[in-house]
């Protein structure tokens, strides 16, 4: 029997050893092995040796354990990678409880729990919820270290997201500024390429296709020579980078890169993802500025499925699919099939955000356009 069977075996209860530190030193292996996993994006496996770690971990340490709660938090985060928002709202919940209690709330721990959870909510538009949690966790931070705390980068990055999801940009400039020095000066060249990603995703949307352009293709880079040419993270710089280079009206290779980064993640995450949803959202837009209408309906059509399926009706992505969807019937001439598309989005985005929303805005000029070219 290998050495990766004993552990799995030892973590379901079907192997026991007498000494609790046998258990303990197999339970850090199965929680190493699990993480390793997951951040190659083997997820199944990474699922099946992180709940062995855990269970072990319960087994020699109890319930309340650090040990525990560490491992509890890298099942939300695989959780929140597969789509399963439930689940890692459930694991995260238990993980931010255990360390409250053995760690104390104002530990740094406490911070990082506090920080995946508010992303969660900022994934799930609850928006409120998120910013509450980003300034306790802050605060830790703030309170741990002078001036910006050197694990605090992950935190600036989210509240950059939430910022720039509210339409705050230059906010979400300044956090997105703090999180590159921070990941810069610690050499951690992945979370650099995150944010050298979240920033070109912040410039793409205010126009600023060229300095958009030269940071996607430096994440690009980073990621390729850190993960490989086949990780999620790759994907997302190349379906970025794709958007970039469809904004500067160079089609052919936006359409080469959307079409590598659907083919990995359908491979890696499966089909129904919701990264996977967003990737042929984007590929459907190509095809619409082509005029290739008939070719971006099924696009449309099964990015829509997945994110309402995954999201639910009331979530800024549903209301983004909704909107394209509409937009194409009425470019395709068929205003009938468009207005009540575009009604209903515009209803969602304005629950979400507000009138003042750029998002509210674009739908209703869209909807006005449309109703104008609907019979009297």
């Amino acid at each position: 029997m290998n050495r990766r069977s004993v552990l799995l075996l030892l973590g379901s209860g079907l192997l026991c050893w007498p000494r609790p530190q046998d258990v303990f030193l197999a339970a850090v292996a199965l929680h190493q092995q699990g993480v390793a996993c997951y951040n190659s994006a083997y997820y199944v496996q990474a699922e099946s040796y992180l709940i062995s770690a855990l269970h072990l971990y319960e087994q020699v340490k109890g319930a309340a354990h650090p040990e525990t709660a560490r491992t509890l938090n890298a099942l939300g985060l695989l959780y929140k990678e597969q789509g399963n928002y439930p689940q890692a709202e459930e694991v995260y919940g238990r993980a931010l409880v255990m360390r409250e209690q053995t760690l104390g709330a104002g530990h740094v721990l406490v911070a990082q729990s506090l920080n995946n959870l508010g992303f969660l909510y900022t994934e799930q538009v609850r928006y409120q919820e998120a910013q509450g949690l980003y300034e306790r966790a802050l605060l830790i931070y703030q309170q741990d270290a002078t001036g910006d705390h050197p694990q605090s980068g992950s935190l600036l990055n989210n509240m950059a997201i939430l910022s720039r999801r509210q339409g705050n940009y230059a906010q979400a400039e300044g956090f997105y500024q703090r999180a590159l020095a921070l990941h810069d000066a610690s050499a951690d060249q992945q979370a650099y390429a995150s944010s050298l990603n979240n920033l070109a995703f912040l410039y793409k949307e205010q126009g600023r296709y060229q300095e958009a352009e030269g940071l996607y293709e430096r994440a690009l880079a980073l990621r390729e020579q850190a993960l490989g040419g086949e990780h999620p993270d790759v994907a997302d710089s190349l379906k970025h980078l794709a958007g970039v280079l469809k904004a500067l009206g160079d089609y052919q290779r936006a359409e080469l890169l959307y079409q590598r980064a659907l083919s990995l993640l359908e491979g890696r995450l499966g089909p129904d993802h919701p990264t996977v949803a967003l990737t042929l959202n984007n590929l459907g837009h190509l095809r619409r500025l082509q005029g290739q209408y008939y070719q971006a309906l099924p696009l449309y059509e099964r990015a829509w499925q997945i994110w309402e399926h995954v999201f639910g009706r009331e979530h800024t992505f549903t209301a983004t699919i909704i909107n394209n969807l509409g937009w194409l019937y009425h470019l395709w001439g068929q205003d009938e099939r468009a207005e009540p598309l575009l009604r209903d989005a515009l209803s969602i985005r304005l629950q979400l955000f507000g009138p003042l929303h750029p998002h509210s805005v674009q739908t209703l000029k869209k909807l006005t356009e449309c109703i104008g070219h609907l019979p009297m």
